[in-house]
């Protein structure tokens, strides 16, 4: 849980100071994908297909500041969380090996999460897109005050 956090607050340092020099998102996310490409493909690869791994490298970092940026650093560090649950347990769909029930558990697990953190955030959005009776109300005095004038 540490790492994922330390992990998650490494590449929002990454991503702000760079945002900070260069003034362009744009550019301080290119800047931050050429920065983080060496760190993510560090002991990860055995670099016998060199340009897959740089592909699967480029749409990890891709989905990392997408999480970012849509939905934000506790996300973030749930996602590398899940990216270190993965690579630490053994996955395996043949049900006659031994640690096929870990497996299960944790696919569930994840599944679980991810369905219960979806059904969140659409409820969050479907109540904040429907005004309340107060901001309607606000509006209304709003635009009266204006046509006063």
């Amino acid at each position: 849980m540490l790492r994922a956090l330390q992990n998650a607050l490494q590449l929002v340092c990454i991503v702000v100071f760079l945002r900070i020099l260069v003034r362009r998102i744009w550019l301080a996310l290119l800047l931050g994908t050429v920065v983080t490409v060496p760190v993510a493909m560090s002991g990860t690869f055995a670099a016998e297909q060199l340009a897959l791994e740089i592909t699967i490298t480029l749409f990890g970092i891709a989905l990392v500041f997408f999480v970012l940026f849509r939905f934000g650093l506790l996300a973030l560090m749930v996602t590398f969380y899940t990216f270190l649950i993965l690579e630490v347990f053994p996955l395996t769909t043949d049900i006659a090996r031994p640690y096929a029930g870990t497996s299960l558990v944790l696919l569930l697990a994840i599944a679980s999460v991810a369905a219960y953190g979806f059904t969140r955030r659409a409820a969050t959005s479907i109540s904040s897109a429907v005004p309340s009776s107060t901001e309607t109300t606000h509006r209304r005095q709003l635009n009266e005050s204006s046509r006063k004038r």
